[in-house]
């Protein structure tokens, strides 16, 4: 490449990305002139005017792309080269992207590309610069020479000055025109076919005018169509002009035939594109072509001649020169493929190397070709790299031919579907779809990628064993330049598991709608709840011990409290009740359990309760503790709910070491909480699977998730757990606990409730409940103020702080709601204890609470019990 300025026409809209194109090319040995440009008008004058040698486009511009630019650049200067420098770009953009005409391309993240790039589109530019210059002189050359060869022929003519014609022979008169008899003193132009188009007209002129002799060939068609050649000579003659003619029809058909067979071994040495050249058995070199001298960088006339060791680097002349020894001696070509180190490069060259035969039929020369192969071995490897990405892909790639037959399919084929890639070729690519399930979209399919347009969707395929899989399917048309449909390729992913997380999240969005409307519920049942017990503790107190009053009353207490932890259930359903691990019974929690499955399992299946009732507590989440075990007893009904059967569960307090079967936690005492069924069992292949995230052997009905959370839970816990089952012998579930050994016995509250004479100020805008606690408040002992209305209560705590010791507020109230009254009773009376009571919150949380300044925060509804402690506790701690 030539030492000079180079002029870069930059389209690119992003002065960013236009200052670091500028800067990977000033860094290298490029001397560089820069251009730049963002619009179609811009770039259109840019390329007119400025005549840049090289163009750098980029791929998006907001109303201009990079396609758009190339087909204007391929109009106004198809010689410059044109590369695409863009931020992204998948396979079939940058293989369109070529197909139209670009040189190369280049990625902005991989700019150190961009160096090499444009200087081998130079290179290339300047080789086809060259060749279009040889093609030039020989398109010239041929048109002198077979100007030279028609001149030939026989016969004398004079002409004046004026160029008419004064006398001839006989011989000459055949070259003229042969229906004019009479041609003595006609112009050269009439009596002489084609004189001006040939340019012989004007040469005849300089002739007359300056002297200087002229000699030319002429052909001619005879009358039996045959070719007629003559040679011509012009000189001038006294004032005029004298032509001498001779018929050389018979030389030049000689002439011709010696000069295609030259031609024709000429162009298949200069023209074949590829270094050539003859050498002999010591390694002279008797004959190369201009390709061949331009590699070595020596003139073609002075290698022929010289040795091979005095022309390249001997290490590769030896190679060469052994390898010539080998075609002179066993008279057999030799093909081979070399790499060569040539300026810190490695080029790849392949060279073929042929026996040549001599005038006596022996052989001492061969005939060395040789082609710079190092694209192809480039292509080859990124074909190679292709290949492997493809091979290690976890989509499938399935091409096929234009009929729809199967031709390649890479290793995820097998590993998906189970089928034998080799049972894939040779079949229609159609035949592992799933047609019932596809709802008649094969034959839309075909119909698009047929026209020669892409089709995406999801598509049903089969199994080898049977079983459907959701593929998201991209059918892309492989064309000719005609639009014919050549190969297509179809990339499948598996998205099965996609699906069901989709189906999930839909579910949970459902659970998610529930348990926002649970909360609602469970808020206004909180109210009505509340004077229910109330008053029903406050009656409780009054009545006789021995009136059956008072077993009414207890009866109505009774129900309240499982009403009361019914609310509870509903809020830890919708999240509105925040879980901790705490110590717990798990016998408790069994038979909350229990008694909500019995109401939902058929009679025909038994339960069979084998719990120790003094089992130790553990450290957990109540909430988490009952989601195993409702799981996993739902689990043990769906296996028997077919033909019946029994449901075990026992808890006992066990101790465990190292050496006992598949235990793997601490040595130490657990709660040995086991869950079992008489019914059909599992398979082996099951068993191993049932804790992965999806997996069900429910069909539709189950989403896979149930044990995989179980498991999670358990471990957690810092728990464990393993199952046993066999088919036709049921399934058994271990999980242990850790004992909690700190944790105290769970001891009975005194029925002495505490009492106090403090100064409570009560809020809730509920009347009920207003009334309900001003009658609770003062039976404990304390004197009441209160209200239904928020702002009023500021104003009674504004009036006089020092009257309360202590505010009882509802979170959600019209015009104030609880925390913002905290907020301002704290301001006014700082450290004044204040209960927050709310029957559900998804807003604030008992840590938010501590952190406002609020004592305790306490959901509803509350016994008389419960608010008593609650504010002795409160007032105690200030």
């Amino acid at each position: 490449m030539e030492n000079r300025t180079l002029r870069i026409l930059i389209l690119e809209d992003n002065l960013y990305d236009i200052e670091l194109t500028k800067h990977e090319l000033k860094n290298s040995e490029l001397i560089c002139e820069f251009f730049t440009s963002n619009t179609e008008d811009s770039f259109t004058e840019k390329l007119v005017n400025e005549k840049p040698d090289l163009i750098l486009a980029d791929y998006h511009l907001p109303q201009f792309n990079g396609l758009a630019a190339l087909e204007i650049a391929k109009r106004y200067a198809p010689l410059t080269p044109f590369i695409v420098v863009t931020g992204a770009i998948d396979e079939e953009t940058a293989a369109e992207t070529i197909k139209a005409g670009a040189w190369d391309y280049v990625v902005k993240d991989r700019l150190f590309r961009l160096v090499p790039v444009v200087v081998r589109a130079l290179n290339e530019k300047s080789e086809l610069m060259k060749k279009i210059e040889a093609e030039k002189d020989l398109k010239e050359f041929e048109e002198i020479f077979k100007g030279f060869m028609d001149s030939a022929g026989a016969g004398f003519s004079f002409f004046d000055n004026n160029m008419n014609l004064k006398s001839y022979n006989d011989t000459a008169h055949k070259f003229y025109s042969p229906n004019i008899e009479n041609i003595i003193g006609k112009h050269i132009t009439e009596i002489s076919k084609g004189i001006i188009e040939s340019g012989r007209f004007e040469q005849y002129k300089k002739v007359i005018e300056t002297g200087e002799p002229y000699q030319s060939e002429v052909k001619f068609k005879r009358s039996n169509s045959e070719d007629q050649y003559i040679s011509l000579k012009a000189f001038k003659v006294s004032n005029g002009m004298g032509i001498i003619t001779n018929d050389i029809s018979e030389q030049k058909k000689i002439e011709n035939a010696l000069r295609i067979s030259e031609e024709r071994y000429r162009t298949l040495i200069e023209g074949s594109g590829q270094p050539i050249c003859m050498i002999d058995y010591k390694g002279t070199i008797n004959l190369i072509n201009q390709n061949a001298a331009k590699q070595i960088q020596m003139d073609q006339y002075d290698i022929i001649g010289k040795s091979i060791l005095d022309i390249i680097p001997e290490k590769i002349a030896l190679q060469y020169l052994e390898m010539i020894h080998q075609v002179i001696d066993t008279k057999k070509e030799i093909f081979h493929e070399t790499p060569v180190e040539i300026q810190n490069m490695l080029y790849w060259f392949e060279t073929r190397i042929y026996p040549v035969k001599s005038d006596d039929d022996k052989i001492t020369n061969v005939l060395v070709l040789i082609t710079d192969i190092t694209k192809k071995k480039e292509s080859e490897a990124e074909l190679e790299l292709l290949a492997e990405a493809i091979n290690h892909s976890i989509e499938i790639v399935m091409i096929a031919d234009q009929n729809n037959i199967v031709k390649y399919v890479n290793p995820a084929f097998e590993k998906i579907t189970g089928f034998e890639q080799k049972l894939a070729l040779g079949n229609s690519s159609f035949d592992f779809l799933s047609i019932k399930e596809n709802n008649n979209k094969i034959d839309k399919i075909w119909t698009t990628i047929k026209e020669g347009n892409k089709w995406s969707g999801i598509l049903y395929y089969k199994k080898k064993n049977n079983e459907l899989f959701e593929g998201e399917s991209t059918f892309s048309p492989i064309t000719d330049k005609n639009g014919n449909l050549l190969h297509f390729v179809n990339v499948v992913r598996d998205v099965s598991d996609e699906k069901k997380l989709e189906k999930q999240l839909r579910q949970t969005q459902k659970l998610e709608t529930i348990g926002t409307l649970a909360g609602g519920i469970a808020h206004d049942f909180n109210n009505i709840l509340v004077p229910i017990l109330g008053y029903s503790e406050l009656l409780v107190e009054r009545v006789p011990e021995d009136s059956n009053l008072k077993k009414y009353v207890e009866h109505i207490i009774k129900a309240g409290y499982r009403a009361k932890d019914l609310i509870n259930q509903i809020l830890t359903f919708s999240r509105r009740v925040e879980q901790e691990r705490r110590p717990i019974y798990i016998q408790t929690i069994i038979k909350e359990v229990l008694k909500l499955l019995r109401a939902s399992i058929p009679s025909s299946i038994e339960i069979d309760q084998r719990i120790d009732s003094n089992c130790k507590p553990v450290l957990a989440d109540p909430t988490q503790i009952h989601q195993v075990i409702m799981n996993l007893s739902v689990n043990a009904f769906h296996a028997m709910r077919e033909s019946g059967g029994t449901l075990i569960i026992s808890l006992n307090v066990v101790e465990m070491d190292q050496s006992s079967p598949n235990f793997k936690l601490p040595s130490g005492h657990y709660a040995k909480l086991v869950v079992q069924d008489t019914g059909e069992g599992m398979e082996a292949s099951t068993l191993d699977r049932i804790f992965e995230p999806f997996f069900t052997t429910k069909n539709e009905e189950g989403t896979g998730l149930g044990l995989s959370v179980v498991h999670g839970i358990i471990i957690s816990h810092d728990g464990e757990i393993n199952v046993e089952s066999s088919p036709g012998h049921g399934t058994t579930f271990n999980i242990y606990f850790p004992v909690h050994i700190d944790s105290e016995e769970i001891k009975e509250q005194s029925k002495d409730l505490p009492v106090g004479s403090e100064r409570i100020l009560f809020v809730d805008d509920e009347v009920e409940i207003v009334e309900l606690n001003k009658q609770i408040l003062e039976q404990l002992g304390y004197n009441a103020t209160v209200t239904t209305d928020s702002l009023e209560a500021l104003e009674f705590f504004k009036a006089d702080p020092e009257s309360y010791d202590l505010v009882f507020t509802d979170f959600t109230m019209p015009k104030m709601n609880g925390v913002k009254l905290a907020q301002e009773v704290s301001q006014i009376k700082p450290g004044i204890p204040v209960i927050l009571c709310t029957g559900y919150s998804e807003n604030i949380t008992m840590e938010k609470a501590k952190e406002l300044g609020i004592t305790e925060f306490v959901f509803k509804p509350l016994t008389m019990s419960s608010i008593a402690q609650i504010i002795r506790q409160a007032l105690d701690a200030r």
